[in-house]
């Protein structure tokens, strides 16, 4: 038997799935399976056929991102309020 070829790094082109409808607003889920030709699903799949190879990663790094911004931003505002005054045991 013939060996399958795999897809090359750019992936397969885009198609359109189930999962494609929002790929448009930016609000779809890529599906992890469409650029390595493993999804069984075709144009039934519920997720997006249309984003890019290395989205998943990409969308990752990016929510990572923001997780660490805000947790940044929470701790320095812990620490800017336990410097701050509170007013009890000052002078009169």
């Amino acid at each position: 038997p013939g060996m399958s070829s795999s897809p090359s790094m750019e992936g397969l082109p885009p198609t359109q799935s189930l999962g494609s409808c929002c790929h448009d607003e930016g609000t779809c889920k890529p599906c992890a399976f469409y650029h390595s030709g493993a999804c069984s699903n075709q144009d039934q799949c519920p997720f997006c056929h249309m984003c890019p190879v290395g989205e998943i990663k990409r969308r990752k790094k990016e929510k990572v991102r923001k997780l660490r911004e805000e947790a940044a931003a929470a701790t320095a505002a812990a620490r800017g309020r336990r410097g701050a005054p509170s007013g009890r045991g000052a002078p009169p």
